[in-house]
């Protein structure tokens, strides 16, 4: 994937990563509906400057100090971001040492959880003519909650629709992926496939499908 992900965070076990493929210029389409997964009343926030003169207002920030950072559609773009996750049972299992704030996600409908750290970048690893947004969890408990949220899964099926993207998938460090969208379709039961290195979408699409058809019925959390 380029950049490591254990180059920003040392020693934090687990760091799932939710992986979002889409066209280049769908980026700030993505950006933009992720901001609406974030969690209120955040402090912060950053403005990414877009080709063009365009500006683009975001509740995710790199540091106190960077207010304004450029988008080079061709480079690594890096965020910290806090998002909202609704109460389900993945949610309560990752509250279960915190009662308060247990308590409270039961009273709001939900909680909110980071840092996540954010990035966009050019896909090298899967499909290099495209761009990928990635969702790194910051420790190994935010990692089990990434993997057992069904309800936050859905919502970010919203933003690949939105965006037109081409793929949606958890990667499980462990050289697997959890496929749950594929070629603007969301696959209701995500399943896990080898991690692939394609040279092109119509490659990376066909292998999955593949993988979809033969798939096993289920895969244990590592």
């Amino acid at each position: 994937m380029g950049e490591p992900r254990t180059a920003n965070i040392s020693g934090v076990g687990k760091q799932f990563a939710y992986r979002l493929l889409l066209e280049v210029e769908h980026v700030p389409r993505a950006l933009a509906a992720l901001a609406e997964l974030a969690a209120p009343n955040q402090p912060g926030g950053s403005t990414l400057l877009l080709p063009g003169g365009r500006r683009l207002d975001l509740p995710f920030s790199k540091d106190a100090a960077t207010v304004e950072q450029a988008w080079d559609p061709g480079g690594w773009l890096s965020l910290d971001a806090v998002l909202w996750f609704p109460l389900d049972e993945a949610l309560a299992a990752y509250l279960e040492d915190e009662p308060e704030e247990l308590v409270r996600a039961r009273a709001e409908g939900g909680a909110s959880v980071g840092y996540v750290y954010l990035y966009a970048h050019p896909s090298s690893d899967i499909v290099g003519s495209l761009a990928e947004l990635e969702l790194v969890a910051a420790v190994s408990r935010m990692s089990d909650l990434f993997h057992d949220s069904v309800v936050f899964r859905a919502r970010l099926a919203t933003v690949l629709e939105r965006c037109g993207a081409r793929a949606g998938m958890l990667d499980l460090e462990h050289g697997d992926l959890l496929v749950f969208w594929l070629s603007g379709q969301r696959i209701e039961e995500p399943a896990f496939v080898a991690q692939l290195e394609c040279s092109g979408w119509d490659a990376f699409e066909g292998a999955v499908r593949r993988a979809l058809e033969e798939r096993a019925p289920s895969h244990p959390l590592p």
